[in-house]
Parts: C-alpha cells; sequence; structure tokens
C-alpha cells in the first residue's frame, strides 16, 4: 500500500517535469505557426504585408512583400496601358461617329479628315454638317434633274474645293464651309444639249430597168462624223448606176466599189468638217441599174454611224 502512494507522488513530480517539456513543445509549435503565416503572407499578397511584420520572420516576409509589391507596380503599369487604351478607343470611336455623321452630309472621305479636329469635333462637326448638308442638297437635286453628263464634272468640282477648305484648316471651318456653298451654288444649270437619239429611216425600189435603196437620218444636233455604206447584191443582174446624198456640199465624200457578187456604196465625213442641221434630215442613196426582172432586197444591207457634238454616238445596221 505504501509503494503505491508513492507512485502517486511520484506521478505528481513527473507532471510538472512534462509541462516544462510542454513549453519546450510549444515553442515548436509557434515554429509552426510562424510557418503559417508565411504561407498566408504569399497567399494574401499586399494587404496581409502589416500583418507579417509582426512576426519575426518579416525580414523573410519582407522580401516577399518587396517582390509582391513589384509585381503590383508592372500591374498598375499594365493598369496604366489599359487606361491609356480605353482613352484611346473612345477617342476613335468619336472620330468613326463624326464620319458617319459627315458622311451623310458631304460623302466625302474628304470631309472626314475635316471632322477629325476630335476636340471642336462637336460644335465643328454641327456647323460643317448643316452647311454642308445644304450644299449637297442643292448639288445633287439639280444634278439629277438637269445634265447626267455635267454631274460627274460638278460633282468632283464641289469635292475639290471641300478638300481645299479642309486643308486650309479646323478653325475657319466656318468660313470654309462658305466657301463650298458658294461653289455648289455656281452649279448645275450646267444644261448640256439634249441629244435624241436620231431616227433612221429606209426606201427601196426595185425596177424593172432601175432600182434604189435609201437611207434617211433625221438631224437633231450637228453631227460630227459620219459613215454610211450600203451593200447590194448583183441578184437580178444589178450593175452600178449612180450614188447621191442631200447632204450640205462638201461635207461627205461618196465612194463605191464592187466584185463579182455585190455593190458597195460609201459616203464617209470630209476630215475636219460638221453636218450641221440646217435641214431636219439627210439622206444618201445607191442606185443601181436591172433588167426586166424585179430584184430582191432582203439580202441587201445598210450600215450607219453617226456621232453628235456632244459625242453621242448611234449605230444602225440592217437589212432592206
Amino acid at each position: 500500500s505504501t509503494s503505491t502512494s508513492s507512485t502517486s507522488t511520484s506521478s505528481t513530480t513527473s507532471t510538472s517535469s512534462t509541462t516544462t517539456t510542454t513549453t519546450s513543445s510549444s515553442t515548436t509549435t509557434t515554429t509552426t505557426s510562424s510557418s503559417t503565416t508565411t504561407t498566408t503572407t504569399s497567399t494574401s499578397t499586399t494587404t496581409t504585408t502589416t500583418s507579417s511584420s509582426s512576426t519575426t520572420t518579416t525580414t523573410s516576409s519582407s522580401t516577399t512583400t518587396t517582390t509582391t509589391s513589384s509585381s503590383t507596380t508592372t500591374t498598375t503599369t499594365s493598369s496604366s496601358t489599359t487606361t491609356t487604351t480605353t482613352s484611346s478607343s473612345t477617342t476613335t470611336t468619336t472620330t468613326s461617329s463624326s464620319s458617319t455623321t459627315t458622311t451623310t452630309s458631304s460623302s466625302t472621305t474628304t470631309t472626314t479628315t475635316s471632322s477629325s479636329s476630335t476636340t471642336t469635333t462637336t460644335s465643328s462637326s454641327t456647323t460643317t454638317t448643316t452647311t454642308s448638308s445644304s450644299s449637297t442638297t442643292t448639288t445633287t437635286s439639280s444634278s439629277a434633274t438637269t445634265d447626267t453628263t455635267s454631274t460627274t464634272s460638278a460633282s468632283t468640282t464641289t469635292v475639290s474645293t471641300s478638300t481645299t477648305s479642309t486643308t486650309t484648316g479646323t478653325t475657319s471651318t466656318t468660313s470654309a464651309t462658305t466657301t463650298t456653298a458658294s461653289t455648289s451654288t455656281t452649279s448645275t444649270t450646267t444644261t448640256t444639249s439634249t441629244t435624241a437619239t436620231p431616227i433612221l429611216t429606209i426606201a427601196t425600189s426595185t425596177g424593172p430597168w432601175y432600182g434604189y435603196e435609201r437611207v434617211t437620218i433625221s438631224c437633231l444636233a450637228t453631227w460630227t462624223n459620219v459613215t454610211i455604206q450600203i451593200i447590194t447584191k448583183k441578184a437580178g443582174g444589178a450593175t452600178y448606176h449612180d450614188s447621191y446624198n442631200t447632204f450640205p456640199g462638201g461635207t461627205v465624200n461618196p465612194s463605191h466599189s464592187s466584185d463579182t457578187t455585190q455593190i458597195i456604196y460609201t459616203w464617209n465625213i470630209v476630215s475636219g468638217q460638221n453636218v450641221n442641221c440646217w435641214s431636219a434630215s439627210y439622206s444618201a442613196t445607191a442606185e443601181f441599174d436591172l433588167g426586166a426582172t424585179l430584184k430582191t432586197t432582203s439580202d441587201d444591207t445598210y450600215a450607219v454611224t453617226i456621232t453628235t457634238i456632244a459625242g453621242v454616238t448611234s449605230t444602225y445596221t440592217g437589212n432592206f
């Protein structure tokens, strides 16, 4: 019994001893805890930096923090770039927007440059667009109605003026627009002579003994070129008799040639001459001699080319 009691006492002493060891063990636990803190710092990045500095491992942590800080700086730069990009994008969008607005009014890329004043885009664009739009409307409606030929020329002039105005300076947008408006005003009443297509008619006489084939062309505008050819087949015994025309003297040269199967009559304008519309129409006639039988003309052909002073060319071909 006594021995047992003694053992119990020893146990108490041992426990005290163990407590001391526990303290030692506690130190180890702290070390582990410190490790955990380091890991936390790595994960939490910058925010946990202050908390980390409380630990003895602050130095190590500090190094990590510096690295992280460095990374942060890089990120910040990146962020800056992004901001700039956004800003850049905004500008581009504004320009695009202006371009679209201006495109409607000016219909020209040149005016787009004018609207690239960026800063003054809103007010500048508004003023320019209003005036420009006015000019364009006048030009378009006049051009479309009055004269197709001059439209290109008139449009080109307007565009050139717009270009000059735009280049002159963005600041003077208002006066530049005024110039454009003036040019547009001086326009579109340019009426080119109406040049309707000449009307061609044909006539024939088929014998016996004599025959002819004739083309008649109405004259609606001065002619700068005339070429007429009549080919008569020799079927039925046809031979060359003569040719005549009603063109003003000295303006057209007649000629003829033949072979075993056909007679070719030709009329060409004299170089440097014009045929004025002193008569409402002009004709060219191919004459031929025949035998006692009638001649069939369905195989005989004509080809006529007329060019007016306005540059309009009309060509006619067919059979008699």
